[in-house]
């Protein structure tokens, strides 16, 4: 992971794909001139494609990065790469970028540049040496707080560019916290950008911290009267359905809980969207809202305002009722903007006439009825899925309704594109694509092959025996995975950590196997039992055992998060090998179709667990990995009354035979 702050992705494939040949040359026997007839071949085919293939992958045209380059005069000041993706910085003197900036405004929008990530996602560097740059910053809907709150103390979630910044600053904040994940987000601002963004890292009273939202949240003392989230992600991106099957924990239910404990009384936080049509991402923050609130004991009805404008929607979220002074300042700051006020408590605004017309009050509409007597029923019969999305659901960006889809094209025909999420229908193209490869390189061969023989019922429960261990493996790892993002702040440092420890302690794992070899079919029943009840019982351990140790400095956590894992990996690497032995002893033949079984099965659970997570769960991920370890000892059981089976030549001691195609389990 660590390599991916210098390297492309394509570079490490590079070096995975030579790191593989040599381990075929230090494997291949000395005077074989088969096995050294075919490196030689391998060798030179990826030299040539080596020669040929370009370091980075050819971006997409239509991206944010190749339209601003095709402007004339824009030039890149910068670029950079880290593990959460690639940043470039252009400068152009057709650049122009002022997100949800109301439509009357007469004022100068100051000399900005854009920060790009992954060649989309612009994002503006605003060139404010003092007030008067930063005064367009008041004429968007994102600074309606600041007109009740007095010298605020505010947190930033997502730094940017620096405008939520400069805003602050704008507004006489008390102190300033920016909290922003990328790294090299944060070493641009400090270096390239130090001028062009107005000094914004370095500026009084402000500080930029390298966290994760949601771990800091759940480890800080400190309370705030404000705190700020504003267009943390494209336009282009999120409407576009490219993060549907992205994991985000900063909008769950669970996230806003923590953010209103980190209020101080009368703190608000404030979120802001891009406003669309139906509207989608701005429903489902209110009905996060609504139940973070009841949560905590408070009424949603009486602490959620809603207001918007041509381009963006701000919702604002009270600790305790806004006071009527806080709603009259609300109120005046939309009036002198041409703002709309599309819910606040104790008033009717659907009644006011709009600013910013829509075939139908699609906002006013979906926020009273979000916090009204009839959610559920509205919740239901909305055209997408607009429930809240929780930790154990974190698919935030997740909106389509399959079963709606033919109403979509019934109702948009072709203008349908833009309602149906991308993320989603290439995870369902890979996982298509995985089940068709299955059939022609599994299961026809071994026909083809083996005839009738190779469907017989023998044959097909020890494939279903390696094809639970792989679709069980993954299911459970990916699901740790998730669990200890929030735990060490980083995703980057979760999937290291938890692929490592799964590869380590299964692999030790294996290795013990050879100590239960001589009665495997009680190992197998046993052990497979125990690891289907920790399975089952894995998201309340691991949230148990996350919430005593999150305070603990990051030194600890990693170590801790390893042996988290140990209960569940150590015993997951016995039963490949047990497996294994007992195909070798039985049907000799069929090792090579075990080995893909548990190969085919490792990738489709992995393409699979998305898809699946959106509707179940991480819980339910979990249940579903107990459920394949139940099956496996269900197999042993079905077999305990044949003799031992006696340790094949050549399969002693070996310690890390793989289960998940990762050679380790």
């Amino acid at each position: 992971m660590s390599l991916l702050f210098w390297l492309t992705p394509v570079g490490l494939l590079w070096i995975a794909a030579w790191l593989a040949f040599a381990a075929a040359w230090m494997l291949g026997e000395r005077g074989d001139n088969r096995h050294a007839a075919i490196l030689s071949v391998t060798g030179i085919v990826l030299a040539g494609m080596y020669a040929v293939v370009p370091a980075e992958p050819a971006m997409s045209e239509y991206k944010a990065l190749p339209v601003f380059s095709r402007m004339a005069g824009t030039c890149s000041i910068h670029a950079a790469r880290s593990p959460l993706g690639r940043i470039d910085i252009l400068e152009g003197p057709n650049i122009h970028l002022a997100p949800g900036l109301e439509l009357g405004y007469r004022g100068i929008v100051p000399s900005h540049s854009v920060l790009l990530t992954d060649g989309d996602q612009p994002v503006p560097v605003y060139h404010c040496r003092d007030d008067r740059d930063r005064a367009f910053l008041d004429r968007l809907t994102s600074a309606a707080a600041y007109s009740f709150l007095d010298r605020p103390e505010v947190l930033i979630v997502g730094v940017g560019g620096g405008s939520d910044i400069h805003q602050a600053i704008l507004k006489k904040a008390g102190s300033v916290t920016a909290l922003e994940l990328d790294e090299a987000v944060i070493g641009a601002l400090r270096g390239p950008l130090r001028e062009r963004s107005g000094n914004v890292a370095s500026l009084l009273g402000v500080v930029i911290l390298n966290r994760e939202a949601r771990n800091y949240l759940a480890t800080t003392r400190r309370t705030y009267d404000l705190i700020q989230m504003s267009l943390v992600d494209a336009l282009g991106i999120a409407g576009a359905g490219l993060r549907a099957g992205q994991e985000s924990y900063l909008f769950t239910v669970e996230a806003f809980e923590e953010m209103v404990r980190c209020l101080k009384p009368g703190g608000v936080i404030s979120v802001t969207r891009w406003a669309e049509v139906p509207p989608r991402d701005a429903l489902k923050i209110v009905e996060a809202m609504a139940l973070a609130l009841k949560r905590v004991g408070a009424d949603p009805a009486a602490n959620i305002v809603m207001i918007r404008n041509w381009a963006t929607v701000t919702i604002l979220c009270f600790r305790n009722p806004p006071a009527p002074a806080a709603l009259t300042a609300i109120r005046s700051f939309c009036a002198e903007r041409s703002f709309d006020v599309c819910r606040m408590p104790g008033s009717v605004a659907s009644g006011a006439i709009p600013h910013h017309r829509l075939d139908r009050p699609w906002y006013e509409e979906g926020a009273e009825a979000l916090l009204g007597v009839e959610r559920k029923e509205y919740i239901s019969a909305y055209p997408f899925r607009i429930s809240a999305a929780t930790d154990d659901r974190p698919y935030f960006y997740h909106f389509l309704k399959w079963s709606r889809l033919p109403d979509l094209f019934a109702q948009f025909g072709n203008r349908v594109r833009p309602f149906v999420e991308l993320g989603s229908l290439l995870m369902v193209l890979a996982m298509l694509q995985a089940v068709v490869l299955t059939f022609f390189l599994l299961l026809f061969p071994i026909v083809a092959v083996r005839g009738r023989r190779g469907l017989s019922r023998r044959n097909m429960a020890s494939l279903g025996y390696f094809c639970a261990i792989g679709a069980g493996y993954m299911l459970l790892e990916m699901g740790c995975m998730q669990k200890l993002v929030l735990f060490l702040g980083h995703p980057v440092y979760s999937a290291a950590t938890v692929i490592a420890g799964f590869l380590v302690f299964s692999g030790l794992g294996s290795l013990a196997s050879d100590i239960v070899a001589e009665k495997p079919e009680k190992a197998g029943m046993a052990g497979a039992a125990v690891v289907a009840l920790i399975a089952a019982s894995s998201p309340w351990l691991l949230d148990g055992a996350i919430h005593i140790a999150m305070r603990l400095p990051d030194w600890q956590k990693f170590p801790l998060g390893m042996l988290f894992i140990v209960p569940l990996a150590f015993p997951m690497g016995i039963f490949f090998p047990l497996g294994f032995r007992h195909v070798l002893k039985t049907d000799e033949d069929l090792a090579p179709w075990a080995w893909g079984a548990n190969g085919f099965a490792s990738v489709l659970a992995t393409l699979g667990a998305p898809l699946l997570a959106m509707q179940i769960g991480f819980t339910g991920l979990a249940f579903l990995g107990a459920a394949c370890y139940l099956s496996i000892s269900l197999y042993w059981y079905l077999h305990r009354s044949q003799p031992p089976v006696s340790e094949p030549p050549g399969l002693s001691g070996s310690p890390t035979v793989g289960t998940s195609g990762k050679s380790v389990c």
